[in-house]
């Protein structure tokens, strides 16, 4: 009996200490403050399939939340003011650590894809852009992650008359912020005709190629372009129009240099996808090179805006 009231009382002990503890844990989880960033930056994105996804960080400053479980998602969006792109969540990728004015934070790629591919001819711009969340449990999340420029009709990317390679940027500190002001190129003609490049494009209404004044050359990647010109402006009210008038023989390459003018503010630019006008045998022809990343910080939070959201459990 003496043995069978000390097991009664062990139970009820460990009973109590385990009840204590996840009392405790719940009181002190349930009403902590949950810091979050977003960062608003430049999205600019080529979907040549349906396995092609966009790939938005948030920075949570806590590990193992709801807020970052692809299993407490309903869904996703993105939307402006002027529209809204329905997603899927493809996956959550766990990223770096960082630190934030001091606070440690958690990154959480969202890979999202969409069903959008015959919906849009032109590029789909999006302006100061909202990532929309979700969850089963009824919360919505709405984060600020800066423009998109998304191009979804993959039917143009076939053109096999032109191969780029070499791709470089220059890059350049201005208004205090490191960005893309120019890339590098070879392109070659693998064709057996001559082919005329009329126009090369970024395709963004916030920052382009200044097309019209492109040079047939390469500049090292960390070439000051004000000290190279004392009168160059990275700025610019306008791209001027007109016909780009580059020629390259049959079978040949060429190297280019070609500067990106923003059309607005300075902004934060790593990545791009480049739209060609050319001529080939009497037709206009587009060609699409797929996005691609020129340059990635270490800290991805150093040149772009970051908004701070606080979720509080209730």
């Amino acid at each position: 009996m003496k043995t069978n009231k000390n097991i009664i009382i062990i139970t009820l002990i460990s009973t109590f200490i385990i009840f204590s503890m996840v009392l405790i844990y719940v009181l002190v989880n349930k009403y902590d403050d949950v810091n979050i960033l977003s960062v608003r930056k430049e999205y600019n994105y080529v979907f040549e399939s349906k396995g092609d996804t966009l790939s938005i960080p948030i920075y949570i400053g806590k590990r193992n939340t709801f807020l970052s479980n692809y299993r407490e998602i309903e869904s996703t969006s993105i939307s402006s003011k002027d529209c809204t792109l329905s997603s899927s969540l493809e996956a959550i990728e766990v990223g770096c650590t960082l630190f934030y004015n001091s606070d440690k934070y958690f990154e959480y790629i969202y890979h999202l894809s969409f069903d959008s591919y015959d919906d849009f001819i032109e590029p789909l711009f999006i302006n100061d852009g909202l990532f929309n969340i979700t969850y089963k449990n009824g919360n919505k999340l709405s984060f600020e992650i800066g423009n998109l420029c998304l191009f979804f009709n993959t039917h143009l990317i076939v053109a096999n008359d032109m191969m780029f390679s070499k791709l470089s940027a220059v890059t350049n500190i201005v208004d205090g912020i490191e960005t893309i002001v120019g890339l590098n190129a070879t392109i070659r003609n693998n064709t057996d005709m001559d082919l005329h490049i009329k126009k090369i494009s970024l395709g963004n209404m916030h920052y382009d190629f200044d097309y019209m004044h492109f040079e047939e050359t390469s500049l090292d990647t960390s070439c000051n372009l004000k000290n190279r010109d004392e009168s160059y402006t990275y700025k610019q009210l306008f791209i001027d129009e007109g016909d780009m008038n580059l020629n390259i023989e049959k079978r040949k390459q060429t190297d280019i240099f070609i500067p990106i003018k923003y059309l607005k503010d300075i902004v934060y630019l790593e990545r791009f996808p480049i739209y060609v006008t050319y001529e080939l045998g009497g037709l206009e022809l587009t060609y699409i090179q797929d996005d691609f990343q020129f340059v990635k910080h270490s800290n991805v939070l150093e040149n772009n805006g970051v908004k701070k959201y606080v979720y509080r459990y209730y």
